[in-house]
């Protein structure tokens, strides 16, 4: 298992081993035609490297991060990415993102990629559903060896409020420890279920669910030009128009020095 990151190992199907209820087959078609390119670990942006020049910027997330069914330059995070580039030097674009990724997941992998790569001056979270919680079920891929996962995101099963408890001591855990390293950190979700918001944490921003839905039907109206702006190419993940919304709430809460 990698040392460091060891949601990313190399595998001859490196999408499988998170994925266990989805047809891998069809998703790297998909990725074959987004021309999707993966660094030397596994992730979605450039190679990690321990020497920084600028401003050293830590994205992660699920799915929603990682862009499945968007290329690159259509998510958030590569669209924030560019927005803060316009005029601040950054050491380049890396994005931990990993399709089917709990909050355990995301926070545990933030902490493995600073022990090699060095602590970030900013990281940004799109965080999953709350009730994202990991059995290990590997008899429904015979994969072995490797993080094969059935996740929960129903209401009212028995893992919700046990994930829900220890989503909150992870990200805590999270916001103490960038609060001491003097590490800006930014959270948010696009689930809209409301279930970080009573959660006491001084780095979670809540994003306004009317506004929101307002942006993504004004965009649609002046973008007709663009099929996937409500769903991604995949019919499954949002869109162009919701991406360009969480780049732009990211971007104010950045220059805000929020």
């Amino acid at each position: 298992m990698n040392k460091f990151l060891a949601i990313s190992e190399p595998v001859k199907d490196p999408y499988s081993q998170k994925l266990a209820i989805q047809n891998c087959a069809d998703k790297n078609i998909l990725y074959e035609k987004l021309n999707l390119k993966l660094n030397s670990k596994n992730f979605r942006c450039d190679e990690f490297k321990k020497t920084h020049n600028g401003i050293h910027i830590l994205f992660s997330g699920c799915s929603v991060t990682f862009g499945d069914g968007l290329f690159e330059d259509e998510i958030w995070s590569k669209k924030l990415y560019n927005k803060i580039k316009d005029d601040t030097e950054l050491s380049g674009y890396f994005n931990l993102a990993v399709s089917g990724s709990n909050v355990f997941d995301i926070v545990t992998n933030i902490f493995r990629y600073m022990s090699e790569f060095g602590k970030p001056n900013v990281i940004f979270i799109s965080l999953p559903s709350v009730r994202r919680y990991v059995f290990h079920k590997s008899e429904i891929t015979g994969l072995r060896n490797l993080h094969n996962s059935v996740y929960t995101d129903g209401k009212g099963d028995e893992y919700s409020e046990v994930a829900r408890l220890q989503s909150f001591q992870y990200l805590f855990i999270l916001e103490y420890f960038c609060k001491i390293e003097n590490i800006k950190l930014y959270c948010f979700s696009y689930d809209d279920s409301g279930h970080y918001t009573p959660m006491d944490l001084n780095n979670y921003f809540e994003v306004n669910k009317n506004d929101l839905i307002q942006f993504v039907s004004e965009y649609s109206i002046d973008n007709p030009q663009d099929e996937f702006a409500i769903k991604a190419r995949d019919n499954s993940h949002y869109g162009t128009a919701y991406h360009e919304y969480w780049s732009n709430f990211c971007y104010n809460l950045y220059k805000d020095g929020m």
